[in-house]
C-alpha cells in the first residue's frame, strides 16, 4: 500500500484580491451555501403567512442606508437580520430624536465596524433590508421597547439569514478577522494506486473558541428561530439551517458551536 505523498501542497486562498487575506475570501461560499438552501431545502422555506413582518427595516441602497416602515412596503421582500454583542461601549443607535434624521439617511461611518459588516454582507448576498435591533428599536421608548421586544419569534424567525458575529465582543471588532494565506492546504496522496486530494488545517480552526456572543442570553432565541445562520468566526466562516451545517474548510455538523449553549440540535 502506497500512502506517500505526490506532487504539492497548495495554498487555497480563494483567489484573494487583498493584500491582506481574512476571512471575508469565505463569503462567497457563504453566497453558495445560501443560494443552494433557497433553491433546495424544503425544510427551510419561510412560513410567513404565519409571522408578523417587522416595524421597521433598514433598507439597503447602493451607498445609502435609511430606515424604513415595513407598512410601506408593498409584496413579498426577503430581509437579514444581525446577532451581536452590544458590549460596554458606546454606539449609535435609534432614539426618538433621530427616528425623522434616519428615515433620511443613516450615517454609515458613524456605526460600529460590526454593523458596516453587516451592511456590507447582507448587500453582497443580495438582500435590500437588514434588521439590527438597535437602529430599529426605539431605545429610549419604553412603549415601543416593550412591544417590538415580544415581536423577536416573527422578526428571526421570518428572517431569510441571519448574520452572526460570533467572535466580536462589541460593536467595535467586526465579522472579519486576518488570517494566514496558507490557513488551509490541500495535500494529494496516492492510496492504493488512487490520487486523492486532502484538506490539510490545524486542528483548532475546526472548534471555535472565541465565541463571546454565546454568552449573551439573546441569542439562545435567535439561534433557534432563524431558518438559515451565517456564523462569522475569527478563524473561518459557518453555516447552519434546517438541514445542513457547514464551514469552509468542511461539512462538519456545528456540534460544537450548540454545545457551547448547552442546547440540544433543534432539528
Amino acid at each position: 500500500m502506497d500512502v506517500s505523498p505526490t506532487i504539492f501542497v497548495l495554498a487555497l486562498d480563494y483567489d484573494s484580491v487583498e493584500t491582506i487575506p481574512s476571512t471575508l475570501d469565505g463569503l462567497q461560499i457563504g453566497r453558495k451555501w445560501l443560494q443552494s438552501c433557497i433553491e433546495t431545502h424544503r425544510k427551510c422555506e419561510s412560513i410567513e403567512s404565519k409571522l408578523k413582518i417587522p416595524t421597521r427595516l433598514i433598507a439597503i441602497n447602493e451607498t445609502s442606508l435609511q430606515l424604513g416602515e415595513t407598512k410601506d412596503l408593498v409584496g413579498r421582500f426577503r430581509y437579514a437580520t444581525l446577532s451581536h454583542c452590544w458590549g460596554s461601549k458606546v454606539f449609535l443607535s435609534l432614539v426618538k430624536s433621530k427616528l425623522t434624521s434616519f428615515r433620511v439617511d443613516i450615517p454609515q461611518e458613524e456605526l460600529p465596524k460590526t454593523f458596516q459588516d453587516a451592511v456590507f454582507i447582507a448587500r453582497c448576498l443580495g438582500f435590500h433590508y437588514l434588521w439590527i435591533d438597535s437602529l430599529c428599536i426605539i431605545q429610549d421608548d419604553k412603549d415601543d421597547w416593550d412591544r417590538e421586544s415580544t415581536l423577536m419569534t416573527d422578526v428571526y424567525g421570518g428572517s431569510d439569514l441571519n448574520i452572526v458575529a460570533v467572535s466580536a465582543e462589541d460593536g467595535s471588532v467586526g465579522c472579519f478577522f486576518q488570517r494566514d494565506r496558507k490557513w488551509r492546504s490541500q495535500l494529494t496522496l496516492t492510496y492504493n494506486g488512487v490520487e486523492m486530494l486532502y484538506d490539510v488545517l490545524p486542528a483548532y480552526m475546526q472548534s471555535p473558541r472565541r465565541t463571546p456572543l454565546f454568552g449573551r442570553g439573546w441569542v439562545l432565541q435567535e439561534r433557534y428561530l432563524s431558518r438559515r445562520s451565517l456564523y462569522f468566526h475569527e478563524h473561518q466562516i459557518f453555516w447552519d439551517c434546517r438541514e445542513h451545517s457547514k464551514c469552509e474548510s468542511t461539512t462538519i455538523e456545528l456540534s460544537m458551536m450548540r454545545s457551547l449553549v448547552k442546547l440540544p440540535p433543534p432539528h
